[in-house]
């Protein structure tokens, strides 16, 4: 896994990578094919299926091998890179290959041998090799591709509405043209400067470990903005509220005179204020925060699990919500917990964590905090500056049943904003 990181990262430094729809296709058709009309019935949609054609700016230069003999041997006479995601395909000329995953793929070619190579969260690194003839030679069975040789490659379906639109239980309340097209457990939408994903818990762990696993393009564009029961939805700057489906954003009444302030607007105003780093502190148990002696575990099963830390400040109670990948400890539903504030690369994986602070929910992405009200789905975000964003530094929790024990990590941030709210 190291090994295969750090081939990656090499390759990455060395290619120069435009990310973009896809990978460029070897040979193809620029042509559209109109699809059926079936999307929804209530409103204008236009539909294509757009030739993976159009997706050909995700791809890199390729790069030749030197003559030193050994590099040759193992990497081939050719390398190159590229980014790929669900719903991609690769045409090699009757040779169609579609994707699954989030990938940094590498491809070489040795001896009329087509080999291309990634890594998967969950399986590890896998391998997939065909010939000139397009024959299949070997493939690891969890490659995250799937493969036809009748040199079809159609694109995702595309459906375009225009202003509020509902996807996969997500309401987008944007006023212009929204278009959408669904992949392999990911749908992918795209507003007037701003672009949206609603993924499944595996693709979603593909995005959250992206930073150290390189499986996603431009990874730091995107926030988590939202989540339910059993999808995720990342955005970039620019993206509308996005509410589940039903759900009500709460507008502002505005008057001649006089315009109502909205509570949202007071809490991320007091966050903003207030919030101060956590400079000097190693132990964030010690403090005016009367913290649980004990951190809960929701078993997700093979998802992993969901930790929950909660506490209390000046009388205001609040959850910090750890997404673990892991398996649970199982052993007791309470743990015991301790933690220590730490530089943030002396750990390999990162924690998503949620700050349920009343009916707000507060999520920190690099320098960027996201405050959602829960029963409207309202959304607001805005930017730490200075030594308020400790992107460099993060909570390292560790957690036993009295038999287990395990490590989470979350956001140091949000230890400053429970100060920074709690304040009377």
């Amino acid at each position: 896994m190291y090994m295969s990181k750090k081939i990656a990262s090499a390759a990455v430094a060395a290619i120069t990578l435009v990310n973009g729809l896809g990978a460029v296709p070897s040979e193809n058709t620029t042509a559209s094919v109109t699809a059926p009309v079936s999307v929804s019935s209530d409103a204008a949609v236009e539909t294509t299926y757009a030739a993976n054609a159009k997706f050909e700016s995700g791809s890199a230069a390729t790069i030749e091998a030197t003559n030193d003999t050994d590099s040759a041997t193992a990497i081939g006479s050719a390398i190159s890179g590229y980014y790929v995601k669900p719903g991609d395909q690769t045409v090699y000329g009757q040779f169609v290959i579609d994707w699954k995953d989030f990938q940094f793929v590498t491809e070489t070619y040795d001896n009329g041998l087509t080999t291309l190579s990634g890594h998967l969260l969950d399986e590890g690194d896998w391998e997939f090799s065909f010939d000139e003839a397009n024959h299949c030679c070997k493939g690891d069975d969890f490659a995250p591709l799937t493969w036809h040789d009748d040199g079809f490659a159609i694109g995702m379906p595309i459906a375009a509405h225009k202003g509020e639109t509902t996807v996969d239980g997500w309401t987008f309340k944007a006023e212009g043209r929204v278009s959408y097209c669904p992949g392999p457990g990911t749908t992918f939408v795209y507003g007037d400067g701003w672009e949206a994903l609603v993924l499944d818990y595996r693709h979603y762990a593909e995005w959250k470990y992206a930073e150290w696993q390189n499986t996603f393009a431009d990874y730091e564009k995107y926030a988590l903005v939202a989540y339910g029961n059993d999808s995720w939805v990342i955005a970039t700057d620019g993206a509308p509220a996005i509410v589940a489906e039903g759900e009500e954003v709460e507008e502002t009444t505005v008057s001649s005179e006089v315009s109502e302030t909205k509570e949202i607007y007071t809490v991320i105003d007091k966050i903003s204020k207030n919030i101060t780093p956590m400079t000097g502190v190693s132990d964030p148990k010690y403090g005016a925060i009367e913290w649980s002696e004990y951190i809960r575990e929701d078993s997700q099963g093979a998802d992993g699990s969901v930790y929950w830390l909660d506490g209390e400040l000046n009388g205001h109670q609040f959850s910090i919500e750890i997404d673990s990948v892991d398996a649970p400890l199982g052993f007791t539903e309470n743990h015991t917990w301790s933690a220590a504030i730490v530089p943030a690369d002396y750990v390999n994986y990162h924690d998503v964590s949620i700050l349920h602070y009343g009916k707000y929910t507060i999520n920190v992405q690099r320098n960027n905090v996201n405050v959602v009200e829960g029963e409207t789905g309202e959304t607001h975000s805005f930017n730490l500056e200075g030594n308020a964003c400790q992107d460099t530094a993060v909570v390292l929790a560790t957690i036993s049943d009295g038999k287990h024990a395990k490590c989470v990590t979350f956001r140091p941030e949000l230890i400053s904003v429970i100060y920074a709210l709690g304040l009377n």
